[in-house]
Parts: structure tokens; sequence; C-alpha cells
């Protein structure tokens, strides 16, 4: 098989993707902390006159509305102007719930100061409570250090109820993880027990912790026991555990069951442009060039802006070339070069606009990007909140904000053009070895 077609760089690259990217480098907390003061200092003059008359449940559920509104600055109204976080309603059964809506709404300065009241007053299991849910802040917000920081006092485990313990120990093991801790984070996620409703995500990212030590065969038992564990059903999560399969077999050179694994990923996922991409590189480390082929042309007439269809263009030009049919192999290179020029074009033009825009991204973890999505979230919010006494702080933050979200933006799409910029590098240099052969 010709060598400059990087066959294993692309099985690499995905395998990371299946991963969930442990390697990223976390981000400042800096502007974050900035946000929560400005909210929390919203909250807490909103709730100097409150008169907390209402039911928690009820405070809750109009809060939620408005929350589900997007009326974000709405539903932190109604929680400061009913004094939903004060200390009193520590033992009410929706005390929790309130503070995980609060916290979606960076109110987590507050917060915080009502983790620090519950310690003074040795309040463990609202210690606890507090910290758990500041730990789900966190991670939502891949502050990672702050939650090993959290769980750095393991006696607060002992406080959680069941279901919150799993998601716990699901949070240290990604936060171990995203800080290159990956041997350290084992022993944690072999904590969550069979039948644990995060059971499955503690094993697949258990698989990916076995991986980064090269330690294949406990990662695709780790796979298998959260596949049989959803007894034949499936759903999104299975398929990114079969996708995820199906890229470390070919990593390990089990082609066939890397195949196998790719056909149990339902053509409605959202994982199914991966899993045809790697049907067709398998297909091609055994030679089987007709049916690389075909599933590279399954790919190629997606409509999809997807990084997998992309990398059909020139993979399936490879592989006409290998079944030794070069001018419909010529043929492909011309198109690839053609079609990646063009979305280099693209992202260029993308990168060249400034202001709100629609982003159009090649990779799905681009377009589901967390951060992204915050932020979006926050600027609506500081947008709610504006006119307020602290408009000169909230005008400074949102600027902040919008600024960094920019910056992340561009930063997404300048790898995703790299990544084109190479495979038309690629495209051009099959084409002219084509014609070094006339």
């Amino acid at each position: 098989m010709a060598s400059f077609i990087p066959l294993r760089s692309i099985c690499v690259l995905w395998l990371m993707v299946a991963l969930n990217a442990w390697a990223a480098p976390p981000k400042p907390a800096d502007l974050d902390n900035e946000l929560g003061r400005v909210v929390s200092n919203t909250y807490n003059r909103l709730a100097k006159s409150a008169i907390n008359s209402s039911k928690l449940a009820n405070i809750l559920n109009s809060a939620e509305k408005a929350y589900q509104t997007q009326d974000y600055a709405g539903a932190l109204h109604i929680l400061a102007s009913n004094h939903a976080l004060n200390v009193a309603n520590v033992n009410d059964a929706d005390f929790q719930a309130v503070v995980r809506l609060a916290l979606q709404l960076y109110c987590h300065t507050r917060v915080e100061e009502l983790l620090a009241e519950a310690q003074q007053q040795a309040d463990h299991l609202t210690e606890a409570t507090l910290s758990f849910e500041l730990a789900r802040f966190y991670a939502d917000n891949e502050h990672w250090q702050k939650i090993i920081r959290v769980f750095s006092d393991t006696s607060l485990f002992e406080q959680l109820t069941k279901k919150d313990l799993a998601e716990a120990y699901v949070l240290l093991g990604t936060a171990l993880q995203k800080q290159k801790k990956h041997r350290a984070a084992i022993p944690i996620y072999e904590k969550v027990a069979v039948g644990s409703a995060h059971f499955r995500l503690a094993q697949l990212n258990l698989a990916s912790a076995f991986i980064r030590q090269d330690w294949w065969t406990d990662a695709h038992t780790a796979i298998h026991a959260a596949l049989n564990e959803n007894k034949g059903k499936r759903d999104p999560l299975d398929y990114r555990l079969f996708t995820m399969l199906g890229y470390s077999q070919i990593q390990f050179g089990f082609y066939r069951d890397a195949r196998e694994s790719f056909r149990n990923v339902a053509i409605s996922s959202d994982y199914a442009q991966r899993a045809l991409l790697g049907l067709g590189i398998a297909a091609l480390h055994q030679q089987d060039f007709i049916g690389a082929l075909n599933a590279f042309d399954k790919l190629r007439v997606q409509q999809k802006n997807d990084i997998s269809v992309a990398e059909a263009y020139l993979l399936s030009a490879f592989a006409l070339r290998q079944l030794e049919q070069f001018d419909a192999a010529t043929g492909r290179y011309q198109e690839a070069i053609d079609y990646y020029q063009t979305l280099s074009n693209n992202i260029d033009a993308q990168l060249n606009v400034s202001g709100p825009t629609t982003i159009t991204f090649l990779r799905p973890e681009h377009t589901g990007d967390k951060l992204i999505r915050n932020n979006t979230r926050k600027l609506l919010l500081l947008d709610g909140l504006s006119g307020s006494a602290q408009n000169n702080a909230i005008a400074t933050i949102r600027t902040k904000i919008s600024n960094e979200n920019s910056a992340r933006v561009s930063k997404l799409l300048r790898s995703e053009k790299e990544a084109i910029d190479s495979y038309l590098s690629q495209s051009r240099f099959g084409l002219a070895s084509l014609y070094d052969k006339k």
C-alpha cells in the first residue's frame, strides 16, 4: 500500500475524538470568577429586600420556566427576590435543585459562600451537597483543577446519595484525565458499580484511560462491559462506544473486528459518519479496496459538512489508485482538490467575519463545543442584567466574554483549516505522482 496517505494518523485522530480529547488544556477560570462575582452581587442586592414567602418548590418551578425560555436574568431575579439561596432552606427537598439552577446562571460565588458557611457550621451533609453541585458546575465549565481540589476531602463521598456518589466519581476521574493523570483515574472509575446510571460512562472513560496506557485488552473489556449493561438496547452512548471500540481495534490491528463494531452504529446516529469512515479505513488495511471505496463513496454523497465526508474525498482517490483505476483516481484527486480548496476558502471567510455570525464547523465536537454553548448563555444572561446598578461591570465582563468566544471560535476554525489544507496538499501530491507515472 502506498505510504503517502496517513491512514494511521486518520485512525489515531478519530480515536482521540472518541477518547473525548483528554489532553485538551484546561480553560482559565478567571473570567468565570469575574462573572460569578457580578452575578452574585446582583443576586445579593436583590435578595436584601426579599421576603421569602413562597414555597421553595414554587420558586424553583417559576425560575425553571423562565430559564427554559432563555430568560436567564428573569430566572435569577425570581431566585433572588425570593431569597432562594438562603441557608435556612438547606433542609428543603428542593434546595439542591435550586442550587443547580443558580449555578447554571453563574451565581457560583454565592453558592461558594454558602459552602463556606456550611463548613464553618460543620454541616457535613450540606457541605457534601454543595461541593458536589459545584463540581458539576466546574466540569461543565472545564475548571478541572477545582474539581480535584473539591474532592481532595474524601470524607465528602460518604455523605452523598448513591446516585450522586457515582456521578462524583465520574467527575473526579474526568478531572484527573483532563490533567493527564490517566492512571490515577482508573481506580476512581472502578468504584462506579454495575447497575448505576453512570456505569456505562464510567466504563467508557475507564477504557480511554486504559488505551492511554496501551492496555487495549482491558480497554476492550471495559467497552464490552458498558455495552452489555444496556442489555441489547441501543442509544447514542452505545454508538459512541462502538465507534471508540472500532478505532481502537484498527489501532491494534484487529481490522475484521473493527468492521463488525462499526456495523453496529445506526445510520441515523450522530456517529454514523465516523463509523462509515472507520469501516472504509479498516477495509483499506485488509486491502479490500472495493469495500473501502464503497464506504468512502457513501460518505462523499452526503450533503452534510463533516470532517469524515472531507476525508472520504482523499481516501476514495487512494482506493481507486490501489485498484489501478488510474484515470478514475486522477479525476477523484482533482475533485478532492477542488473540494478542499472550497472548504479552505469557506473557513477563511468565516475567520474574516467580525461580529455575530452562524459558524459552520466540520468537526462534530466543535459544533457541540461546550464552552461556546456556555458563552452564548453567559452573554444572554448579561444582556438581561444590563441597565442595573452594576452596568459598567456588566459591560466590561460582557466584552471580555465576547472576545474570548471569538478567540475560541477562531482557534477551532484554524484547526479545521489546518487539517483541510493538509488534505489539499496530499491530494495535489497524489495527483502529481499519478501524472509522473504517465
